[in-house]
């Protein structure tokens, strides 16, 4: 199978936190992240196309990147009694200084 990414991304397994125009904030776990994008687990479904604000820490010793995207693509986990999601996000704005 072909990767389709255009960005190589870095796997890691971050807190984060996220923010959505119509659910509010939710405490997440950064899967992987890129320069065009993340994938992160939520728990509850996030609608295609939303749009989200989020921030994450991923270098020691520095201070959060604050981001910005859409919701491209989501994902249940398939676990047993689990009400995870995957959400893949690409990214529209990506900052080290809050919004």
């Amino acid at each position: 199978m072909q990767e389709r990414r255009r960005f190589n991304r870095c796997k890691l397994e971050q807190k984060a936190k996220v923010s959505m125009e119509s659910n509010g904030e939710e405490r997440g776990m950064l899967l992987d992240v890129s320069v065009g994008g993340m994938r992160i687990l939520l728990n509850r479904k996030v609608e295609l196309g939303s749009q989200l604000s989020g921030e994450f820490k991923i270098i020691p010793h520095l201070g959060p990147f604050y981001v910005r995207g859409v919701v491209a693509w989501t994902k249940a986990v398939n676990q047993k009694g689990s009400n995870l999601w995957e959400v893949g996000v690409k990214f529209t704005k990506v900052n080290t200084i809050p919004g």
